[in-house]
């Protein structure tokens, strides 16, 4: 197997577990939050896609990679401060 197709699989594959960890995330936003349709995710997902599979994968990741930035922000949080001002 080629390095494009092994890379090609990863991505496959971060992009599922993605969808299975965060069942709100479906193809149509995932899409849309790249820049592009759902059938262009469906069609990379079934390894059917003709297109730029690169740059397509490039997006993908760029959106892994936020959406992995804002998670860690989001388990962050901290505790709210009670003060004078807070109870007033």
């Amino acid at each position: 197997m080629k390095d494009k197709d092994l890379e090609t699989q990863r991505v496959m594959a971060d992009l599922k577990a993605y969808m299975e960890k965060h069942p709100d995330a479906s193809q149509g936003k995932i899409a849309k939050s790249i820049g592009a349709s759902d059938t262009v995710i469906s069609m990379f997902l079934a390894g059917k896609y003709l297109g730029n599979v690169e740059k397509l994968q490039a997006k993908i990741e760029e959106f892994l990679s936020r959406e992995g930035e804002r998670g860690k922000h989001a388990e962050a949080k901290t505790a709210f401060a009670h003060t004078s001002q807070a109870e007033a």
